[in-house]
């Protein structure tokens, strides 16, 4: 399989390249910075270097891919409490959307956090509680984590997107992930890194895709 990675080089990614490395796909990576990738990692993947924003070299990464995973999303300095908030990655992924279906590729799984409601959810105070302090340390990140959900449901039409909502997210073991609504019965408000990047593998192995259009929660169990 074809998989293209965005956010490759962040904490998140690198767990699902090398992931998708151990199950042999062929994997691209999209990165700005090119020197960030382990040297043993660099050799094994195809590069393409660009920015968000250069609608060029990301057509030439989303071009003949089977998926697409992205791990990227709104963190550090740039996004705290009182930054101003410009709407980044919500008009990345607009464009990226766009691109895909130029390119005809269909499938497309997208991080987010747990602001993002769905009706299915169940109220879990815990989880409440984070979303309440992720607002107030970090309202313009928590914004674009929103907008993020919304532009999938607006632009993402045609296309079989999932984005994911995660919790906390730790270094912990891979374990078990239960994938499903806030507050389903044996969830938790933690995920694993290296869980998430098993669960993403799989998804994008599994035919017919799952939870396409729909936003599940994953956590560790």
């Amino acid at each position: 399989m074809k998989l293209l990675v965005l956010g490759g080089t962040g904490r998140c990614g690198k767990h699902v390249v090398q992931r998708a490395l151990a199950a042999t796909h062929q994997v691209t990576v999209f990165v700005r910075n090119p020197s960030k990738l382990p040297s043993e990692v660099a050799s094994k993947v195809k590069i393409i270097q660009g920015t968000l924003t250069d609608e060029k070299a990301l057509s030439t990464a989303v071009q003949g891919q089977d998926a697409i995973i992205s791990t990227l999303g709104p963190s550090g300095p740039g996004y705290k409490s009182f930054s101003t908030y410009n709407g980044f990655f919500p008009n990345f992924y607009k464009l990226l959307l766009r691109v895909m279906r130029e390119q005809k590729v269909l499938r497309i799984l997208a991080i987010t956090t747990t602001n993002v409601q769905d009706a299915k959810d169940q109220r879990s105070l815990t989880l409440s509680a984070i979303g309440s302090i992720a607002w107030l340390y970090g309202r313009v990140a928590w914004r674009e984590f929103n907008e993020i959900g919304e532009t999938f449901k607006t632009e993402g039409h045609s296309l079989d997107w999932t984005v994911f909502r995660v919790g906390i997210i730790t270094d912990g073991k891979e374990g078990t992930v239960l994938d499903g609504y806030i507050g389903d019965q044996g969830s938790s408000v933690v995920i694993s890194r290296e869980g998430m990047a098993a669960w993403l593998v799989r998804q994008v192995e599994t035919s017919p895709p799952q939870w396409v259009r729909q936003m599940p929660y994953i956590s560790s169990v």
